[in-house]
């Protein structure tokens, strides 16, 4: 499953931001998937052996 989390609601507090980024890399990194981040407040997780196109996720230019 991919998982797309909205942390719209921690996005003003930068401890907790800081806090759920490094838990989320853990977690993706101990399972063998990929976490990026597709908007301000957006970060998509996916399990082993899918990997986020992050070439895709950016606008062309920059």
């Amino acid at each position: 499953d991919i998982v797309l989390l909205d942390y719209t609601s921690l996005s003003n507090d930068q401890v907790a931001v800081n806090r759920l980024n490094s838990e989320l890399k853990n977690v993706v990194r101990d399972t063998g998937g990929d976490v990026a981040g597709v908007s301000k407040n957006l970060l998509a997780l996916t399990p082993a052996g899918i990997k986020v196109d992050r070439h895709k996720l950016r606008p062309e230019g920059l």
